[in-house]
């Protein structure tokens, strides 16, 4: 017996579990390329924004070092846009000449927003840090005292040098300072100090030390080279009154101190030199008009004086002013002489020649017509 074997063709589909695990594959990694794209947008536009700051402030640097329009350039920078602009600050800038580049939306800038470089030097006056931040991301800029850009292009990365127009500052390139300017301290020892009699001027000791130095440093004192080194020790004459010393590098004050002259106990200055002092007395006198009729009179003259010692008097009484006035006569115990309305007195003998601060003299007087 001849059997017949069918067999049927079995043609199997997916089942809805394998769809699902499909589908679900597919929208995670949908997702994640999604998410991927916005973070490389993100990080492109923050790029761009970085880019066009880090690429203003060379531009500025250059237009200053060429002298265009004779001025010196800047770089103001605020969080919707970058402006370079001619002049000494943006406030007083001349608006005509402004060249301003967008930033995109979300930009915030903090720290140095105002860069002014120096014609002549391409120096600036103030270094510093620019913050730039959107939402996630965050660089620091930094931009030294020669107008020289550091920043970490990426994190991990080693400091970028942006330097287009890298000039040679004493056989040192800018961009080997990474960033650091010269600093310095200088004092004195003493601070002041004494002149004594027949001298003009006292010593002092100075001591300076120069952190990145760009040549060498220089001790000034009103425009006058003093003392030279990055560092050291040196005596210095100090003069009446107060001497400031200045410590220099590559044309910038990097530190001051003052150091005061004066003249020793007893001394005075005399305008070119401290001298023993020299006591000045002062005489002054009072009127008592003990007889009046008018058409004349007669007064008791006490002579006083600041000096503690007795010294010799003599003092001028003008008679001008009613009652103090007319033409003397006669007088007392007086040595006297008259011109212009002024009554010249002094001692007749030397028991009155004198007076002092303790010994009023009241021995004399005069009489005079009206």
């Amino acid at each position: 017996m001849i059997y017949q074997v069918r067999y049927k063709n079995k043609i199997r589909g997916f089942t809805l579990i394998e769809l699902l695990i499909v589908v679900s594959v597919i929208a995670i990694f949908s997702s994640i390329s999604v998410v991927a794209y916005k973070n490389i947008n993100e990080r492109s536009i923050f790029n761009g924004a970085v880019n066009t700051i880090t690429g203003a402030i060379p531009y500025a640097k250059n237009k200053a070092l060429n002298q265009s329009l004779n001025n010196n350039w800047g770089v103001y920078l605020q969080n919707d846009s970058v402006t370079i602009f001619s002049g000494d600050n943006y406030l007083s800038r001349n608006a005509t000449y402004d060249e301003v580049f967008k930033l995109p939306n979300g930009i915030t800038i903090s720290g140095l927003t105002e860069i002014v470089f120096d014609k002549i030097t391409g120096k600036i006056e103030n270094e510093g840090d620019i913050v730039i931040s959107r939402k996630e991301d965050q660089r620091t800029i930094h931009v030294n005292y020669y107008g020289v850009v550091f920043y970490n292009k990426d994190a991990g990365e080693t400091n970028i040098c942006q330097d287009t127009n890298a000039i040679n500052y004493g056989g040192i390139l800018p961009c080997q300072y990474e960033g650091a300017s010269p600093s310095g301290t200088i004092s004195s020892s003493p601070s002041s100090c004494l002149i004594t009699s027949g001298n003009n001027s006292c010593s002092s000791s100075l001591s300076w030390s120069t952190t990145n130095p760009i040549n060498t440093s220089i001790v000034s004192k009103s425009g006058s080279t003093i003392a030279t080194g990055n560092s050291g020790t040196q005596s210095v004459s100090i003069s009446y009154g107060t001497n400031t010393f200045d410590l220099i590098n590559d044309g910038k004050t990097l530190n001051s101190v003052s150091v005061t002259g004066s003249c020793d106990s007893g001394l005075n200055w005399n305008g070119s030199l401290c001298e023993v002092e020299v006591f000045v007395p002062t005489f002054n006198y009072a009127l008592d008009m003990n007889n009046d009729w008018g058409s004349g009179y007669c007064t008791n003259v006490t002579i006083t004086t600041n000096s503690p010692d007795p010294v010799v008097w003599e003092v001028n009484i003008p008679l001008t002013t009613p009652p103090q006035s007319g033409t003397p006569n006669s007088t007392w115990n007086l040595t006297w002489s008259f011109s212009n309305q002024i009554l010249k007195i002094s001692g007749i003998a030397e028991w009155n020649y004198y007076v002092s601060s303790s010994s009023p003299n009241t021995t004399g007087g005069f009489c005079a017509t009206r």
